[in-house]
């Protein structure tokens, strides 16, 4: 049986990993359960048992933290010389990356020694991640609230359209202007523009699969995702009005196509529509 791992250690958030983990588990016949930043590091034999290795939100300085050199190491092997595929969502896919135009320095203590980790991601993707996306966010910082999600338009290679949540994840810019590394394609793009919102590609022996959106959250589970204020003001509840009548799951079912496994597929995207609610 294809055995999918989400990643549930430090620099992730749990409510976003368990929301992964029921909806994969609800759509595909497949073994989808989390793993923790221990049994990575401790040695390869999750590697060998796993055929996907997920990593969602939310801080990339946060993953490497809790990896720590050897982790990293663990997860890259995993990747390129056993071929595993591995999924990015938001901050998992600026782990995936060469270099984070946000610099990140954090000291730890590893074998007695201060070291730093900067912003580098592992380096699936030769270029950068950088983010919140402008074309999205406009120049207003990332606030790490609910200001900061939007329901975006979506469109797909194929010219099919669909919405999905944002949440300040990144723009991938490759190293050379105009170039998607020629072993990345973009699955889906920002809708008039040319921002790729998803990639599939491949590193070494492994397939990359890197998406900017959060496919997990749909209009029935989001009040499990986000803390919203009160009172809510009109901006905030514009974008809630969208989430509950537009996020019908179909990012989710886009997201298993690009993993390549619609073939494991048992349950398409379906949810209560809100939108009467409205």
């Amino acid at each position: 049986m294809t055995t999918i791992r989400v990643y549930r250690g430090g620099g992730s958030i749990k409510v976003s990993i368990d929301l992964m983990v029921e909806r994969l588990s609800a759509s595909l016949d497949a073994d989808v359960r989390p793993i923790e930043e221990q049994e990575i590091k401790r040695n390869m034999a999750w590697a060998n048992s796993t055929n996907v290795i997920l990593f969602a939100g939310y801080t990339v300085r946060g993953f490497k933290k809790a990896l720590g050199e050897q982790g990293l190491s663990n997860l890259y092997n995993a990747v390129t010389e056993i071929g595993l595929t591995y999924a990015g969502v938001c901050a998992g896919e600026s782990l995936a990356v060469s270099r984070n135009k946000r610099s990140i320095i954090y000291d730890i203590i590893e074998d007695g020694q201060k070291k730093k980790l900067y912003g580098e991601g592992i380096g699936f993707y030769e270029g950068y991640g950088k983010g919140p996306i402008k074309e999205i966010a406009g120049d207003r910082p990332f606030e790490d609230t609910i200001n900061d999600i939007h329901v975006v338009d979506v469109v797909r290679i194929n010219g099919e359209n669909y919405k999905a949540p944002y949440w300040g994840g990144p723009k991938l810019i490759p190293f050379e202007k105009g170039s998607l590394n020629g072993i990345f394609q973009a699955t889906s793009f920002l809708k008039g523009t040319s921002v790729p919102l998803s990639l599939v590609g491949r590193h070494g022996n492994g397939r990359i699969v890197l998406s900017s959106i959060h496919p997990e959250i749909a209009s029935w589970n989001w009040r499990r995702w986000v803390i919203t204020p009160n009172p809510i003001n009109q901006f905030q509840q514009a974008t809630l009005n969208q989430m509950d009548a537009h996020l019908n799951g179909e990012a989710l079912d886009y997201f298993i196509q690009d993993l390549g496994l619609s073939h494991l597929q048992i349950k398409r995207a379906e949810g209560p529509n809100l939108a009467a609610l409205l």
